[in-house]
């Protein structure tokens, strides 16, 4: 028994005299396999279903009106950039109170900072659109 596995791990492999077969020479070489066809529609016959089960639960009809745009009364735009300068008073001033700060020492007062500054930013654009317009139209 010794002998026959002495004999067994010393002994050299094989070489297999088989050839790797040329995939690039098969008839079907470089073509779509025809069971793929049938998922692909597969697919998107579940995705026109999900659709309409989606459209059919929100309610919604397959010709959905425009959205109507109205003109924004003069008054009323007077007023809306009113407001939007009071809150940009109000936001300036929390920030003034911070800017000052040498030390910005934790995370919480740097985020504090930085979402004032953004929040500042978006109320001068806002009243910079809405000053620069002499007409606003709004959807309904």
């Amino acid at each position: 028994v010794t002998a026959n596995a002495v004999e067994a791990i010393l002994q050299v492999p094989r070489m297999s005299e088989a050839k790797n077969p040329d995939y690039r020479k098969k008839a079907d070489y470089g073509r779509v396999p025809s069971y793929l066809g049938q998922v692909k529609q597969e697919i998107t016959r579940e995705n026109d279903m999900i659709d309409a089960y989606v459209r059919e639960q929100m309610g919604l009809q397959e010709t959905e009106p425009q959205q109507q745009l109205q003109e924004l009364d003069p008054r009323e735009r007077e007023d809306l950039i009113d407001a939007l300068k009071t809150k940009w008073d109000v936001v300036n001033a929390k920030y003034q109170k911070i800017c000052h700060m040498v030390k910005l020492d934790t995370i919480g007062k740097v985020r504090r900072k930085e979402g004032l500054e953004r929040e500042l930013q978006q109320l001068e654009s806002d009243i910079e659109r809405l000053e620069g317009r002499s007409a606003v139209y709004v959807a309904d």
